[in-house]
């Protein structure tokens, strides 16, 4: 659920149920797949009655759906909602996607934009610019560990150059 096990961050009384029901949002959204009740309950570690009460109330929330014809459920467009919220408050996409365009047009490149998202690399805005054959295709929402791309090493070195 969480990245980080520090403790002394954490706070101290926490709602479980609203902790199992992220748990099951991250699974749906994580497998990207319809699941039924008894796949996240093993992904979960949840008792099948309380999964199905949490994906009922996320259900009538909208944040989830369920396949008529096969029962199972999905996230909505309502957690996208909500994630391009958050993106639009950190990054201004409007003002940085035009810069990002000339750039891909004047290079035939793609031209990727990520935050620093504690030690991973969230791709927020991708340009589909560049014509070469051989691309990396990154999707929204995907992340890799920040040490193994270009965005996140420069990222930790301009952390680690304000840090020292």
């Amino acid at each position: 659920m969480n990245k980080t096990d520090n403790n002394e961050s954490k706070f101290k009384y926490p709602i479980h149920s609203v902790e199992h029901a992220f748990s099951l949002l991250e699974v749906l959204a994580d497998n990207r797949l319809e699941m039924g009740i008894a796949e996240l309950c093993r992904k979960t570690n949840l008792p099948k009655g309380t999964v199905h009460r949490l994906l009922g109330t996320l259900k009538n929330l909208d944040y989830t759906e369920q396949n008529p014809q096969n029962r199972k459920y999905r996230l909505t467009i309502k957690i996208f909602k909500l994630g391009t919220t958050v993106t639009d408050d950190r990054v201004n996409l409007v003002q940085i996607i035009p810069h990002m365009k000339k750039l891909s047009q004047k290079f035939n490149e793609n031209v990727n934009l990520a935050i620093l998202d504690e030690d991973e690399i969230l791709y927020v805005y991708s340009s589909i610019e560049g014509n070469h054959t051989l691309k990396l295709d990154l999707k929204i929402g995907s992340n890799q560990p920040a040490y193994c791309t270009a965005l996140g090493r420069i990222n930790i070195e301009l952390i680690n150059q304000q840090t020292s």
